[in-house]
């Protein structure tokens, strides 16, 4: 219910949805909860934790990447189990081409045996995308995402799904020392699907070349491209303050705050944990790091203090 007014909500109006996105969800009593223990699975509410919008992996291709496996060593029921997920990414992006192209929509293709490598695009297609990766300078694979082929494990898996509901995809490389290059090949395109993961672009590359690559995203968004992750995306959505801006949704948590200064994380957050126990994240980060769950101790007893609502 609260989709329609999610990006309104962190000011990203008229931005496109990314492709694949996550939302981590915090189980918390239900509002005026009494009880000093927890709520049943039936009562428990759900909220928002974070968003996860740039370059999420899709776990049962990304478990064999990163050494000598490729594609090929994901066992059958993994792969046509993660290519639902493919495939539908591939069926919305034709659909949100269709959406801002007045046209009539393509018709979808037959459902696909399995493909290890990147399928034939059809010749006829209405829209031509590209699946946009980078490999780091130096690392092995070209990155911890990769397998030996220097590809994203699930970067085919994409860019199958996008011909398989009609569509023509490509996987392209970013070079930061061919620039230029990269807007040669990529002019074309209707629309880019980006698979780069944050932080990726500042690793061994000149001074500069995050910022490059964002603002070449976004010329291409002015010139009505679609582009998935957009830069505004990954910037306002995928930090945590976007908590802040949902917190009156429904999938909110009204008592959320963001602190930008020492002095107002000390006096806000000393406030708030006072009464129960807390979360407190930094406005960026992944993987678990920069995340605290805080309670009250008891120094004496050396324990934590149980605080419930009067």
């Amino acid at each position: 219910a609260d989709i329609p007014t999610l990006l309104p909500c962190m000011s990203l109006e008229g931005e496109p949805l990314p492709l694949l996105w996550t939302c981590d969800y915090i189980p918390k009593n239900p509002e005026g909860w009494d009880k000093a223990e927890n709520a049943s699975d039936a009562e428990t509410e759900y909220v928002v934790g974070e968003f996860n919008c740039s370059c999420v992996g899709i776990s049962k291709f990304q478990a064999v990447c990163g050494g000598e496996k490729t594609l090929a060593d994901v066992s059958d029921e993994d792969y046509f189990d993660a290519c639902e997920l493919t495939d539908l990414m591939g069926v919305k992006a034709i659909e949100m081409l269709d959406k801002a192209n007045p046209v009539k929509a393509a018709p979808l293709a037959a459902a696909p045996a399995r493909y290890n490598t990147l399928r034939a695009s059809p010749a006829d297609a209405k829209y031509k995308l590209c699946v946009v990766q980078f490999k780091v300078p130096g690392a092995k694979n070209g990155g911890s995402d990769k397998g030996p082929d220097g590809n994203r494990i699930d970067s085919i898996p994409i860019a199958n799904g996008v011909i398989a509901a009609g569509g023509a995809c490509d996987l392209i490389l970013y070079d930061a020392e061919k620039h230029e290059d990269f807007i040669a090949a990529t002019g074309k395109y209707d629309a880019l699907i980006v698979r780069i993961n944050p932080g990726q672009l500042s690793q061994g590359t000149p001074d500069g070349t995050q910022k490059r690559f964002d603002d070449l995203m976004n010329e291409y968004i002015s010139e009505g491209k679609l582009v998935w992750s957009s830069p505004k995306i990954q910037t306002q959505m995928g930090a945590k303050d976007a908590l802040v801006c949902i917190k009156n949704l429904n999938c909110g948590l009204v008592d959320t705050y963001a602190y930008y200064s020492d002095a107002e994380l000390d006096e806000g957050f000393k406030k708030c944990c006072a009464y129960q126990p807390r979360v407190i994240k930094q406005n960026r980060g992944s993987a678990g790091e920069g995340i605290w769950l805080c309670w009250l101790w008891d120094k004496e007893a050396d324990t934590k203090i149980a605080v419930y609502p009067a």
